[in-house]
């Protein structure tokens, strides 16, 4: 087993720490601003919005480029990796993140249509200084530093209740426990101590219907070309396809469901057909002395098979997993509190 510490420092320039606004276009649906108008003081209070450091208004349209940077000093402790008692050790790593975007939104220049363009790039991402010399796959504190586009990619409204978007983009579902962005990290006014890099990375098309009702019922399929995530190596391929429901989502309490298939193939030829099927629910509610307490919860099964590690008795494992995620937050005036299981350990 394995110890890690770590220290994040995180700079998001031009950063204004103020009130959440209501939706920025005149096309909000109610339900939100209902949402917004129900936030105690204390939420209020604790709450910022990121400001992109530079942002324009052309003509009726909207142009932003956020900005944001994050080091992070780590340490491992040192543990065998094979029988014959080979020692992983690593110097103290540090691992930068420098963070760059555009984004474009057509507002109403465009009405009936809105369009949005998004783009998103890691300039900087990995270690560059310390961590470990041993080679392998998935070694703690190894790779360089790298760049990588995580976004890139436009969305059509057409009126508040059909959507079309597609390119480069990332996939996050719930807490995370299926799809993560590697996005949900810490923010201001937050006991949330995370510090995700990397996530979930598709080549993307899809379509959305919703929201309707007040509560926002929100319906979504597509397929995607995986690029990357947290079990693909260098020359895999993978396909999925996959559809969602979530009801509820910007209202005090809610919940969804997510069902998605995946091909994977190997570069020797092994593949990995799979069926994850996901939900995940949330709800606020208001306590005495001005405090909110939030509930999640994420369940996530996994069935198919595989040829991945074959042996000569069994070319063809059956794959069953099974995942549970809960997060308890508490908020009050002064401080606020969070408990979660499982740990976010496997974020850093």
């Amino acid at each position: 087993m394995a110890l890690v510490c770590a220290l994040v420092a995180w700079v998001m320039p031009a950063a204004a720490q103020e009130a959440a606004p209501a939706a920025p276009i005149d096309e909000a649906p109610k339900r939100e601003q209902a949402v917004i108008g129900e936030e105690s003081e204390a939420l209020e209070i604790l709450k910022a919005v990121y400001k992109p450091v530079l942002s324009f208004e052309l003509g009726r349209m909207t142009l932003d480029f956020p900005l944001s940077i994050a080091e992070r000093v780590e340490t491992v402790s040192g543990f065998d990796v094979d029988a014959d008692g080979t020692r992983f050790e690593a110097d103290p790593t540090f691992n930068t993140q420098l963070r760059a975007g555009a984004r474009l939104d057509s507002q109403r220049a465009l009405s009936p249509v809105r369009l949005s363009v998004n783009v998103e790039v890691d300039i900087f991402t990995g270690q560059h200084q310390g961590g470990s010399e041993l080679d392998g796959v998935f070694v703690p504190d190894g790779g360089e530093l790298d760049t990588v586009v995580r976004k890139a990619n436009g969305q059509l409204d057409f009126g508040p209740f059909v959507h079309v978007a597609g390119g480069l983009m990332t996939s996050h579902w719930g807490m995370g426990l299926v799809a993560n962005d590697g996005a949900h990290g810490w923010e201001h006014g937050t006991a949330f101590f995370v510090d995700p890099r990397d996530g979930d990375l598709v080549l993307r098309g899809m379509m959305a219907l919703g929201p309707f009702w007040d509560d926002g019922l929100v319906l979504a399929f597509g397929m995607d070309r995986v690029q990357s995530d947290d079990i693909m190596l260098e020359g895999d391929q993978a396909f999925q396809v996959f559809a969602s429901a979530i009801y509820g989502q910007n209202a005090p309490a809610g919940f969804g469901f997510y069902a998605v298939s995946r091909n994977q193939d190997a570069t020797d030829g092994d593949s990995l057909d799979v069926v994850a099927l996901d939900f995940t629910a949330h709800g606020r509610w208001g306590l005495s002395g001005g405090s909110w307490l939030k509930l999640e919860t994420e369940l996530a099964v996994i069935t198919g098979t595989t040829t991945l590690a074959p042996s000569p008795d069994f070319p063809e494992h059956d794959v069953s997993q099974f995942a549970w995620a809960g997060r308890a937050t508490v908020t009050s005036m002064v401080a606020r509190a969070v408990i979660r299981s499982p740990p976010d350990c496997a974020s850093l």
